[in-house]
């Protein structure tokens, strides 16, 4: 990284540059943990965890943003820039950067749902989320759906003029085109030819965690969040174990859950009812299928953790395998 906070990358073939911006540990909670985490994620997931919105950290919300247009505006070249805008953590970017380039081409991509309109109105800064948004040119959502859900939520809670047919916002004069763009991952991804053959990468799991070659091999790797589902995948497994006995010792699943948000209340609850579901399946099915342990779990890391959180880097996996 050079005096002006430039890291080029990747480092062994630099192909661009990139821009540090600082964060305080204060505008780091409140921003990122508190306001985006603890109040957009669940919101806009539909999660059943409520979310929670304080005044100090859209306070924090609002003075990041602030810091990203800012450097943003210095880095953009020219007049008339083309800015792309990644995510639910810089909704007000849109209107912040118009403000200091107003010829940009502004392009915001929202990379999670967005929720029906009664249920975005519980956010106490919908308003000025919104027509901070509609200060782009382009917004993307993953759906038609989403777009429609966000059409919907502009119409109750900002006054405008609205396109339904073509899905164009037209706010202060400005005009906004809301548009669905799917998205998914390269495939087949780049570093997949520097991996083993499939044969030898499934030996190597099964020798690593015991899990003989009559026995069925289910994998799932996330992130350790609520959106995910992982907990009700064992109790699916549970289920169909109890409804079929015969596929008792004769399946497995390990599962890989990458640690996130681990200092936020919700999550720890989330890490520990995962933990302990695994174990209580775990020792439930023991004893069973001729006097074998159908499941064992194990978890790894590699730092060590302390009894009530996670660190943000470690990388664990909890793994249900056949004795």
């Amino acid at each position: 990284m050079d005096k002006h906070d430039h890291v080029r990358v990747p480092p062994e073939n630099p192909a661009y540059t990139l821009r540090r911006v600082w964060l305080t540990t204060e505008e780091e909670e409140g921003y990122y943990y508190g306001f985006s985490n603890e109040g957009m994620w669940p919101l806009c997931h539909l999660a059943y965890v409520r979310p929670a919105f304080r005044e100090q950290d859209w306070i924090a919300y609002r003075a990041v943003n602030e810091k990203f247009a800012r450097v943003v505006a210095a880095e953009a070249a020219g007049e008339s820039p083309v800015i792309l805008i990644q995510d639910f953590h810089f909704a007000l970017l849109p209107r912040l950067l118009r403000e200091r380039k107003p010829r940009a081409t502004i392009a915001l991509f929202w990379h999670i749902p967005w929720p029906n309109a009664e249920t975005f109105g519980v956010c106490p800064w919908k308003r000025e989320m919104l027509t901070h948004l509609l200060s782009a040119d382009i917004l993307g959502f993953h759906t038609r759906y989403h777009c429609q859900n966000f059409l919907a939520t502009v119409d109750r809670h900002v006054e405008c003029q609205i396109d339904h047919e073509h899905m164009i916002v037209t706010h202060n004069g400005h005009v906004c085109r809301v548009v669905p763009y799917p998205i998914s991952i390269e495939w087949p991804p780049r570093w997949l030819a520097t991996q083993s053959e499939v044969p030898i990468a499934r030996e190597a799991v099964r020798r690593r965690y015991g899990i003989g070659l009559e026995v069925r091999l289910g994998i799932g790797v996330e992130r350790w969040d609520f959106t995910k589902g992982i907990v009700e995948r064992f109790l699916a497994l549970e289920k169909l174990f109890d409804e079929h006995p015969h596929w008792r010792g004769r399946m497995t699943l390990l599962q890989v859950a990458a640690p996130s948000r681990s200092q936020l209340p919700a999550y720890q609850a989330l890490q520990q009812h995962t933990l302990a579901e695994a174990q209580r399946i775990n020792d439930a099915s023991a004893g069973t299928a001729g006097g074998r342990s159908s499941w064992s779990a194990s978890t790894r890391s590699r730092h060590r953790c302390s009894s009530s959180t996670a660190p943000r880097t470690s990388a664990w996996s909890t793994a249900c395998t056949t004795a």
